[in-house]
């Protein structure tokens, strides 16, 4: 036991301040297991420096303001049915006089976006919110099935209290991940079709801005994949009728700009190009004289 005292004593008083006088910053001695720290600002420094190597540059796009690809996540507007029957895929589904409104005041919130394409489920719901937003600007809609609600299956058109009592709900609040509706398809596959979708659509448009209409649960499970939320917690995510939510896709990965956002959109505007700073005086160049333009030929 002395013999270890003493051991440990040489390697603190001798050793271990030799090797820190030799060290720059950080360094991990591996076979010794030791971190030792000389010079915090040094290191610091060195951190910093590896922070930047691993950063990615901004494109020529996200300087002027505009994301590489961002993606509007929009629900529809409410329905007679929100809060009381589950829709699902049932044909007939309108938007009721508040849903037109909400649907309404989305397309003024949207002017000052410019949209390169507009996409929606082929529910009718999500097409009449989608109309909203497109025939101010002359706009077609593009119509997906990939981006129609979570197939419900059996509990399609079942009113929700009754829905409470089914012996799958707990499983479905707590489980959706590996749940599956009777008949039906479980949410961990909705939001692989969903993810997939928005996937191949920001491919198609690189720098662009693009509006797509869906369903509050399909939005949330994009989302939850996106910002890196286990599957089974996206209930904790809420989106309101008309709400919009905002993902710009960069080299760096996914950024959520906007989430179940009901006010102003400003923020999401892109900047103007700055204007190019003019030549010094005394660098600038006369012009040179412009040449007499050739007469035109009379026509005959």
């Amino acid at each position: 036991m002395y013999a270890l005292g003493a051991l440990a004593a040489w390697w603190r008083a001798g050793v271990l301040p030799f090797v820190s006088s030799r060290l720059r910053g950080i360094r991990f001695l591996s076979f010794l297991g030791v971190l030792v720290v000389k010079n915090p600002r040094r290191a610091e420094s060195a951190c910093a420096a590896k922070r930047k190597v691993v950063s990615c540059p901004r494109s020529a796009a996200e300087a002027k303001g505009i994301p590489v690809t961002l993606v509007l996540l929009i629900r529809h507007g409410t329905n007679d049915w929100v809060h009381g029957r589950l829709a699902g895929w049932t044909p007939g589904v309108h938007l009721n006089d508040a849903g037109r409104q909400q649907a309404a005041a989305l397309a003024t919130r949207l002017t000052a976006i410019p949209l390169d394409a507009i996409y929606a489920s082929p529910l009718e719901r999500t097409l009449e919110t989608a109309r909203a937003i497109a025939s101010p600007r002359g706009m077609p809609i593009h119509i997906l099935d990939a981006l129609g609600e979570v197939k419900y299956g059996e509990w399609q058109g079942a009113e929700l209290k009754e829905l409470y009592k089914h012996e799958l709900w707990p499983g479905v609040q707590h489980y959706p991940s590996g749940t599956r509706f009777p008949g039906g398809e479980t949410l961990g596959e909705s939001q692989a079709r969903m993810v997939a979708a928005v996937d191949t659509l920001r491919g198609r448009h690189p720098k662009g801005i693009i509006a797509v209409v869906s369903h509050a649960d399909m939005i949330r499970l994009a989302l939850a994949h996106y910002i890196g939320i286990h599957t089974d917690l996206f209930q904790r995510l809420e989106i309101l009728p008309c709400a919009l939510s905002a993902v710009a896709f960069t080299p760096a990965g996914p950024r959520l700009l906007a989430y179940n956002d009901t006010g102003s959109l400003e923020h999401l505007r892109p900047k103007p190009e700055e204007p190019k700073p003019e030549q010094p005086a005394e660098q600038a160049q006369p012009a040179p004289a412009p040449e007499a333009a050739p007469e035109a030929a009379p026509e005959r």
